[in-house]
């Protein structure tokens, strides 16, 4: 399975912030993104998301300023890596609007 990896920087953001951010707006950018069912299981002790579909499995993991998301794609969905980066990229915009410390890098 093709892997997508990316960091993306939120200074100033504790990590407990941060999971509590994607808990509330993880299903609706999944579904945005992917059609069919998503598996969402939400581990706030280790503040850490882990999704699961047809097409990709994922762990995104909630840092003292800092996401990380490590994915595997499907042959089918690996085409998409683009719409990910746009969606994250939005979600960014949107969720954290007028904050200069923002960046979205990819590793």
């Amino acid at each position: 399975m093709p892997k997508y990896t990316r960091n993306v920087s939120i200074p100033g953001r504790s990590s407990e912030e941060l999971f509590l951010k994607l808990s509330h707006d993880i299903d609706d950018f999944l579904k945005k993104i992917f059609l069919g069912k998503i598996n969402i299981d939400k581990n706030q002790e280790e503040k850490k998301i882990y999704v699961k579909s047809h097409l990709l499995t994922a762990e995104l993991a909630c840092e003292e300023g800092l996401v990380v998301v490590n994915a595997n794609l499907s042959l089918f969905a690996a085409p998409f890596r683009s719409k990910l980066d746009a969606g994250i990229d939005k979600w960014l915009a949107r969720t954290f609007a007028g904050d200069p410390n923002i960046q979205g890098g990819t590793a």
